[in-house]
Parts: C-alpha cells; structure tokens; sequence
C-alpha cells in the first residue's frame, strides 16, 4: 500500500484502476522500444502494443451511477490483467480505454492474446454482480447486459541503435487499428500492417 501510494503521488499511477497511467505507459512504450533496439537483432521482434476500448461502459456509467461505472473500470483492470503474461505491463490510457504491452510479442502473438482477451470477456459475468450489488437490481435483470471491446494491434521490430523511429507511431498505429476494429461491429480486434489488418473482414 505504501509503495502504491509512492507511485500515485509520483504520477505513475491510474488512482481508479491502480493500473500505471497514460503518462508512464507512454514512456514505458518508449522504453521499450530503445530496449529492442539495443538488444535485439535488426528486422525481430521487438514488443507488440493492445490498445483496448471497453464497450458498454458509458451505458452502465449513465444508467446506473458513476459509482458503479468507477467500479467496472477496476474490475476490468483486474480482469485485464489476469488475461495477459505475467510480465506483460498494463495501464489505463484515459476513459474506458486501456492498455497492455507485450514485451518480445510478434503481432501474430499479439493477435492471439487479443482474440484470447475477447473469449474470456465473452464468459466474464461477475460484473454483473457487482453491478447488483451496488444498483439493488437482480442479476436477472441484468442478464442482458453486455460488456464488449474492441482491440487495435501494432507491433516494433528492431530498428538497431541508431534507429530514429518514433516510439509515438507505435500507438498512432494502434490507435487506428483501433478505429478499424470499432469500425467493424463488437468484439472483434485489427492488427496494423498495410492495407488490410489482421481481423478484417
């Protein structure tokens, strides 16, 4: 708790999800960019970045109370985290919107761990009691809803060191994938890499 709170007053830190913030993702991603290149051969695999968009939320924020929205934005996080690797680094970006990079991933590893993401959130439903518990509705009234996202990709190969790629175009490139995926309905994820992302249908 200590060392959270440390974190939190150093800005590090999301104070809602206890995830790391916007701030310290983006230069993690830095981070591990000028890792690949330093350490890893020209052309491999360097880190793969999710950039992902909780669905349903601004639903359940308006119907049911910002109490309750604040809450299932905690338990994504955990449940985010619980379906990636153990040393992969997670964090809110703002909003509804999170995300998780993947030291060493190729974008097919990526691809997989996203479509993974999509199937266990298909089978999640302890928001739901959650949610009862803190709106005094049953369960059963709120069996049908939902909660769904969409998943960009993008993914850095080693640039060596003296590489001048910019680790901002990682996310840029996410970030589209991103409006590819939302694009196309719900629960479906896109991989940048040309003219048609991994996902598209």
């Amino acid at each position: 708790a200590q060392v959270q709170e440390e974190l939190e007053t150093a800005g590090v830190i999301d104070p809602l999800t206890t995830l790391y913030n916007r701030m310290e993702m983006s230069k993690r991603i830095k981070q591990e960019k000028n890792r690949a290149d330093r350490s890893v051969a020209v052309g491999e695999p360097g880190f793969a970045l999710l950039i992902i968009d909780l669905e349903g939320f601004r639903e359940i924020n308006s119907s049911y109370g910002m109490e309750a929205g604040d809450k299932l934005l905690k338990r994504f996080g955990i449940f985010l985290k619980a379906s990636v690797r153990a040393y992969d680094v997670v964090g809110r970006f703002g909003g509804d919107e999170f995300a998780v990079i993947l030291p060493g991933a190729t974008k097919d590893q990526a691809s997989r761990i996203a479509k993974e993401i999509l199937e266990k959130l298909g089978t999640w439903t302890d928001f739901r009691r959650e949610l009862s518990r803190l709106s005094g509705k049953s369960e059963e009234e709120l069996s049908k809803l939902e909660l769904d996202c969409s998943i960009g990709i993008s993914d850095y190969r080693s640039q060596g060191r003296r590489s001048t790629h910019n680790a901002d175009v990682v996310t840029s490139r996410a970030e589209y994938a991103l409006y590819r995926a939302r694009r196309s309905g719900k629960r479906r994820y896109f991989a940048w890499g040309g003219e048609k992302e991994k996902g598209d249908a």
